[in-house]
Formats: structure tokens, C-alpha cells, sequence
């Protein structure tokens, strides 16, 4: 069974307040997020945090449709936007990090200005389809979960591969032309 929610209705959806930069220096442990990339970038840090749990943020314009997973104390600008899903036995909130990752896009509004801008009450609009049951979803974002981590680590891969390759090629060589 499937069901079918808008954002506003499983998940909380703020905006923090804008606030001063003399709170921030670069030696102090908290990350503060903006929304200046797709990089998941920290434009610096300070000596509290305004969340400590798992959350999405969403960035606000420019690339209005990434989404990041937070694990971790943190603070945000207030141009990023957090996402708190509100029964976390309803719907698994990695479930739902991939689900906006995959359609958020199609929610963004390119012809109001030149930066592309997805605003509050369209995120709070967007339909998430999600199976019933938890552990069909946990089954899902494990695939994902390791299809991302191939896709990162694709180098690493490709790096061993070729080692293993040329291992071969010298193995067979030596074979091939050894009487």
C-alpha cells in the first residue's frame, strides 16, 4: 500500500532567523549552513548550535532543489530551509531525503526571476509517495545508500580495477609466453 502526503503534513517546515556574523569564527566547533551551493558548503562556524538531530535542509534559490541529510549539531542561514518530519514511524526520513532528491526539481519556479526559487508554500505542497511499511521503505534507502556510496567512491573503484587488470594482463602475459 501506498500513501500519498504533501510535505505539510509530515514534516515541519522552518526558516531560521538571519543573525550576526560576530557570533562566528573559524576555530569554533558548530557548522553553520548556507545555501550559497550545491557542495554542502559551511560558511562558518560558531560557539552554539541551533539543532542536534537528524534533519533535511533544503537550499532556497539558485539550486532550489538540494537537499542535504544533517546528522550532527549545526546552525543554518536563513536561506536554507529545515525539514523535521514529524511522525518518524510513518515515514523514514532518508525515505524521504532520496524522494526529494529525485522530485523536488519539478516543484521549482524558474520564471519569476533569474534564480530559480522554490518557495515555502510549494514545498509545503509537494506530494510524497511513500510505502506503508517501514521497513519496505529502510529496504529502499538501503539500495539507494549503496548505489550513492558506488557513485562517490567511483574512482576508487576504477582505480582498483585497472590495478587488477594490469595484474591479470601481466599474469597472462607471463603465461602466454612462457614455453
Amino acid at each position: 500500500m501506498i500513501y500519498i502526503y504533501k510535505i505539510k503534513e509530515i514534516c515541519n517546515v522552518e526558516k531560521w532567523d538571519a543573525w550576526n556574523r560576530q557570533d562566528a569564527l573559524d576555530w569554533w566547533p558548530y557548522p553553520v549552513y548556507s545555501s550559497s551551493s550545491t557542495w554542502d558548503w559551511i560558511l562558518w562556524y560558531r560557539s552554539k548550535y541551533d539543532y542536534d538531530w537528524k534533519y533535511l535542509t533544503r537550499v532556497v534559490c539558485w539550486n532550489a532543489w538540494t537537499i542535504f541529510k544533517r546528522n550532527w549539531k549545526f546552525s543554518m542561514t536563513n536561506s536554507c530551509w529545515l525539514l523535521n518530519v514529524l511522525n518518524k514511524d510513518l515515514i523514514n526520513q532518508d525515505y524521504l531525503y532520496y524522494y526529494l532528491t529525485a522530485f523536488a526539481k519539478n516543484y521549482v519556479n524558474y520564471q519569476l526571476t533569474m534564480m530559480p526559487k522554490l518557495k515555502k508554500e510549494d514545498m509545503c505542497n509537494i506530494d510524497v509517495h511513500f510505502p506503508k511499511d517501514l521497513d519496505y521503505q529502510q529496504h529502499i534507502v538501503d539500495m539507494l545508500n549503496k548505489m550513492t556510496n558506488y557513485c562517490n567512491n567511483i574512482n576508487d573503484w576504477l582505480e582498483l580495477e585497472l590495478q587488477l587488470r594490469e595484474k591479470q594482463y601481466k599474469y597472462y602475459l607471463n603465461k602466454l609466453l612462457t614455453f
